[in-house]
């Protein structure tokens, strides 16, 4: 296909975003002249799922593949001083990443009106970036759970270095078998790793551990749901290269899987996609500055073109709409109803 001919160096452009955006926007002519075979077909499917299953045991090992590639080489293109693996906020073109992750955080914090004596469960923590800047900015505590072995340990460090073990606790652990109870939940995008089979598994489990009267708030990667069904069908390029087991949702589905799995309701949404393209570029600048580093580190010219070019169509699916990047507010009633 034409992702793994572009890692082989079989073809070669100077606006490989612009490329993967000309198919995106060309996407309903391609499949209506037949052309969606082949390398088209390769690229509608880019960002399909893949049948990988998220069991518990499974998660694990989908996670590993990804987010286990190392601390060293995420450090080389996130922001250093949040390390968040997720889309920024940006007020003005030239203001730093790490500025607009932290924008990013305080909207969040915002969302999930987060309060000094509320206990915050963030699903699938990271480096500790939300975990440990809502600490400092609320005085609340958190607990981040991972099942990332090279997070947890860096997690952990990030936290004490910054003195905050009394408030913030890294905890490896699967959603699923998480136990307690918290005022708020905060997942970012983590729901991409769920799968489709598991959405009601995921708000259930949230509904679980949620006290009555508390907010969920959720960032998430989003397909268009007229999309959904076909992509949910194919395997792709990037789950077999960059994330195995990823799936994502769509709007409508996480709404049935809410609806039938939880007491929640939709309490607010909104798309911050277009933030999303530009996290990109800096991303994949950040990386590209890094070449002889990566080298260093074992990442060879087949690995960083194979990362430049899931960077790159990532950034065009944003800048299309192809992809979406939503914040989701939830809310449980403060009674049970019936």
């Amino acid at each position: 296909g034409m992702g793994e001919a572009w890692v082989e160096n079989e073809w070669e452009s100077d606006d490989l975003t612009g490329v993967l955006q000309l198919f995106i926007d060309n996407m309903s002519q391609l499949k209506a002249t037949g052309l969606t075979s082949g390398i088209a077909k390769r690229l509608l499917h880019l960002l399909q799922h893949a049948t990988n299953r998220n069991t518990i045991l499974g998660s694990k090992r989908n996670i590993h593949a990804h987010y286990d590639l190392g601390n060293d080489f995420y450090e080389l293109f996130l922001d250093n001083e949040t390390m968040m693996y997720s889309s920024a906020i940006f007020e003005t073109p030239d203001e730093s990443l790490a500025d607009g992750q932290r924008r990013k955080i305080h909207r969040l914090i915002e969302l999930a009106s987060i309060q000094p004596e509320h206990h915050v469960l963030e699903i699938g923590c990271g480096w500790g970036g939300f975990a440990i800047e809502t600490a400092k900015r609320t005085g609340c505590r958190v607990t981040g759970i991972t099942i990332s072995e090279e997070q947890f340990k860096f997690a952990r460090e990030r936290v004490a270095a910054e003195g905050l073990d009394n408030q913030v606790k890294i905890v490896m652990c699967d959603y699923r078998e998480m136990q307690g109870e918290f005022d708020r939940i905060v997942s970012i995008e983590m729901l991409e790793a769920v799968g489709h089979a598991y959405y009601g598994t995921f708000f259930a489990t949230c509904d679980r551990l949620l006290k009555p009267g508390g907010r969920v708030v959720l960032q998430v990667i989003c397909i268009p749901d007229q999309r959904y069904d076909a992509y949910r069908r194919n395997p792709d390029w990037i789950q077999k290269h960059i994330f195995p087991g990823g799936m994502l949702p769509s709007l409508t589905e996480l709404s049935k899987a809410m609806t039938q799995h939880s007491s929640f309701t939709v309490e607010n949404l909104d798309n911050i996609g277009v933030h999303y393209a530009e996290t990109l570029r800096r991303w994949r600048k950040a990386f590209n500055e890094n070449t002889r580093m990566l080298v260093k580190l074992g990442y060879d010219g087949p690995f960083q073109r194979k990362w430049n070019y899931y960077l790159c169509y990532c950034e065009a699916g944003f800048q299309t709409r192809f992809t979406n990047d939503l914040h989701l507010v939830l809310t449980r009633p403060v009674e049970e109803i019936g």
